[in-house]
């Protein structure tokens, strides 16, 4: 098996050890009876999944963890809170825009609406609204109500110019920024109050005490700041940028004179820590929660991962590094020419089938096992050995996901019109 990025991947089941996973780990359970034609369907990333029917011909209706909402002329795909405990979509009834939640909705007098999002906290609610050409970046609050029950309020909103890309919340939600076109500049916005202006921006988020962090190019050279404050040296290139939901940690890749470094920025340190050098840096990774990050790496033909200070052997085709939902594990595929393998945390599994270094798996850390789907069920192998397991098989199915709540593999799966939750139990 030579070096490529695109393997396919082969699966041979052998059907007496199939059936005994079935009736140990895999349970299918229906949560959608059929009864109206499944439009699109999906899990979020903690114990919620949704599905939206079409109820009438061209009416839709959204259903949430088996709640229906209302049929309208649209329904937008929903977007889940951080804590999993509310959702939020765009709707059109009667051809007005409507904001649907499980804390409330509110009719918008809006155009254009766009760009969902939650702060961390799970209490905010911001979005783009438009009215004609005039652009509004928009916050709702979600309140307890003396009743028991949460409902919706406006709290403000700031005019937009010329938004470029993505807008951004603080953690708490009190503080929301865009970047926007200056002529053949670009500039930060945070609650309407604009900054100086530079080159290129390439925007990170906000940090924990509401400070947004960014790239900025100013000429052939890029900086790290913090509001309008420099805080790295200077840099060729800044190809890359991340920062944690809580705005405790954050790193970036910076390239200088034919080579780069991985930079990571915290409280912890009071200036910006660096690696080693290596001749090219790429594919950065943040740890969920503490200041740690890793990335892969180049050196005299030889590639690594870097985690912190650690170097791990890879593979020019190695798959993009991430870590687990709780930090514990780093990990990522890769293939050399004889075997494709996991590794995590510098440990490698070898793999008795052949894997994409791209496809997309879940990881229950600790088990030594991950999950994915093949197009026709949900499949969870252990990292040793050649036991493969698989649930039903279906006519589609969803990405998958661990529900580290329930601790178990989950998949929607779809059958005609009828939804299944596919879940394997460890």
């Amino acid at each position: 098996m030579g070096n490529t990025t695109s393997i396919i991947f082969v699966l041979l089941l052998i059907p007496t050890a199939l059936q005994h996973m079935q009736s140990q780990q895999f349970k299918e359970r229906e949560v959608l009876s059929g009864a109206e034609p499944v439009v699109s369907y999906g899990l979020d990333s903690t114990d919620n999944w949704w599905a939206i029917t079409e109820a009438f011909t061209e009416r839709f209706r959204l259903i949430v963890n088996g709640d229906e909402t209302d049929v309208f002329q649209f329904m937008q795909e929903p977007v889940f809170s951080p804590d999993g405990l509310y959702w939020v979509t765009f709707a059109i009834n009667e051809n007005s825009w409507e904001l649907l939640s499980n804390a409330g909705d509110e009719f918008l007098l809006y155009n254009r609406v766009e760009e969902l999002q939650f702060s961390q906290d799970s209490r905010i609610i911001t979005f783009v609204g438009f009215e004609a050409e005039e652009g509004w970046l928009v916050r709702y609050v979600i309140k307890d109500g003396d009743d028991g029950y949460p409902f919706l309020t406006l709290l403000e909103r700031f005019p937009i110019s010329a938004k470029v890309g993505k807008s951004f919340i603080s953690q708490r939600g009190d503080r929301m920024a865009y970047i926007g076109q200056r002529g053949s500049g670009k500039s930060v916005t945070v609650n309407n109050k604009e900054g100086p202006l530079y080159d290129e921006i390439v925007p990170m988020g906000f940090w924990h005490d509401g400070a947004f962090l960014f790239a900025g190019q100013l000429g052939n050279s890029w900086t790290i700041y913090r509001d309008d404050e420099a805080i790295s040296a200077s840099f060729e290139n800044i190809p890359e940028v991340a920062i944690n939901e809580y705005g405790t940690a954050a790193a970036f890749i910076g390239m200088y004179e034919g080579g780069g470094y991985g930079i990571l920025i915290s409280d912890q340190d009071e200036d910006p820590v660096y690696s080693r050098r290596y001749d090219n840096v790429f594919n950065l990774a943040l740890h969920p929660s503490e200041a740690v990050y890793a990335f892969k790496a180049k050196r005299f033909n030889a590639f690594f991962a870097v985690l912190g200070n650690v170097q791990y052997s890879a593979e020019n085709n190695s798959g993009k590094l991430f870590f687990t939902y709780d930090g514990s594990e780093l990990i990522f595929l890769d293939c050399d020419i004889v075997n494709c393998y996991m590794n995590v945390n510098g440990k490698r599994f070898d793999l008795s089938a052949d894997f994409s270094v791209d496809k997309k798996f879940a990881v229950a850390p600790g088990t030594e096992t991950f999950g994915f789907v093949t197009g026709l069920t949900l499949v969870v192998r252990k990292y040793k050995g050649n036991e493969i397991y698989a649930g039903s098989l279906v006519d589609e199915i969803s990405p998958p996901r661990y529900n580290w709540r329930q601790q178990r593999y989950e998949a929607l799966g779809k059958i005609n019109q009828r939804l299944y939750m596919i879940s394997c139990t460890l």
